[in-house]
């Protein structure tokens, strides 16, 4: 971990006992796990259901030897090759089936808790023993493509109580929205779906869909900024933004090589809680909050 020697924080060496959690492993969270290893965190979780095709060796961070595996077993392999030192937890999960979506939550709220303690309890007495612990994991990331995978992960984070980073592309391939979710604080992302709905603005939590080909560098970019806010809101330094969108804009066609030249434009935007929001736990969240 050469990284604790630039003294950006005291307390560096502690993330090796955080857990932090990478839900969808594509083009942003394929890198964002791997940057997760390097930085040094002691465990890292990592979500998805699909597998890796040939196409994902030029859009993702993956290689040839991974095709036909799944999306978590190449990650997981990935990991233990930068730092075997990391405890990788890799579920192929669909978040869109019910009950796959409970057994995440599971999987988050125990993520922490020493396995041999949990064996000797009945599923009663572990759901139990759970109950009331917020938080296990430290931090969620979701880099989901769907609208619909989002607002699982949504649930998740309001059900657990465990703040989450909400990352994606957009359907252009030239944008990229960050979204930090923290229960009771910030906007939810059914809060920000739907005040933009509300507003006649085009929603920022769209449903994206799989561009064939991404502005240079805009996942790479974004994976980046993702896990250095990360590591910000888990060490408590800097300024963390609730709301950042990136987008790599162009003075030409993109087929007009000759011309193109990209430039980058950082948008930071506040998010509160929005009162007519359709999530009920987060304004109850927002209210308990406010007393």
């Amino acid at each position: 971990m050469e990284i604790r020697h630039l003294g950006i924080s005291n307390n560096y060496v502690s993330i090796r006992n955080m857990t932090v959690g990478v839900i969808g492993l594509g083009r942003i969270g394929s890198r964002v796990a791997q940057q997760l290893a390097r930085m040094g965190f002691g465990t890292i979780i990592v979500i998805d259901k699909g597998m890796v095709q040939t196409k994902h060796v030029q859009s993702c961070a993956y290689y040839r030897e991974h095709i036909g595996l799944s999306k978590v077993q190449a990650t997981r392999l990935s990991i233990h090759e930068i730092n075997p030192d990391v405890h990788v937890i890799g579920e192929t999960l669909d978040l869109l089936n019910t009950f796959e979506l409970d057994f995440l939550e599971e999987v988050i709220l125990q993520a922490n808790i020493a396995s041999h303690a949990l064996e000797e309890l009945t599923s009663l007495d572990r759901k139990e023993h759970l109950k009331g612990k917020s938080g296990i994991a430290d931090l969620l990331i979701s880099c989901l493509d769907s609208l619909a995978s989002r607002k699982a992960m949504n649930t998740i984070c309001m059900r657990s109580g465990i703040s989450l980073f909400n990352s994606q592309m957009h359907e252009n391939g030239k944008e990229a929205t960050i979204n930090l979710v923290i229960p009771g604080q910030t906007a939810c992302l059914e809060c920000i779906h739907e005040k933009a709905q509300a507003s006649s603005h085009p929603s920022d939590q769209h449903d994206s869909i799989s561009s064939k080909c991404d502005a240079p560098g805009v996942a790479m970019m974004v994976s980046g900024q993702v896990v250095q806010s990360a590591l910000q809101f888990l060490l408590k330094f800097g300024t963390v933004n609730a709301g950042f969108r990136y987008r790599s804009q162009a003075d030409s066609k993109l087929d007009d090589v000759d011309t193109y030249t990209p430039s980058k434009e950082y948008l930071c935007f506040p998010t509160e809680p929005y009162a007519l929001c359709t999530e009920p736990r987060c304004r109850e969240k927002a209210q308990m909050a406010s007393v």
